[in-house]
């Protein structure tokens, strides 16, 4: 029996600049803010619960931005 040598064909790898710029793309970043005083703080997970604002007591909401 004989073994046939196959040349692999692997498909281009973008540049380490490009491969960043893609993480950076696909992270996604939570905004919380006060409705009512304004005061938000970001990161890169949602709070499970993130109640009233510390500051004021107003209604706090959460949205995600890109």
């Amino acid at each position: 029996m004989m073994s046939r040598r196959v040349p692999i064909e692997l498909p281009d790898e973008p540049s380490a600049e490009e491969r960043a710029e893609l993480r950076r793309a696909a992270r996604r970043l939570f905004r919380l803010y006060c409705i009512a005083c304004g005061r938000a703080t970001e990161g890169l997970a949602a709070p499970a619960r993130w109640g009233r604002c510390a500051e004021c007591g107003g209604t706090m909401l959460l949205e995600r931005s890109e």
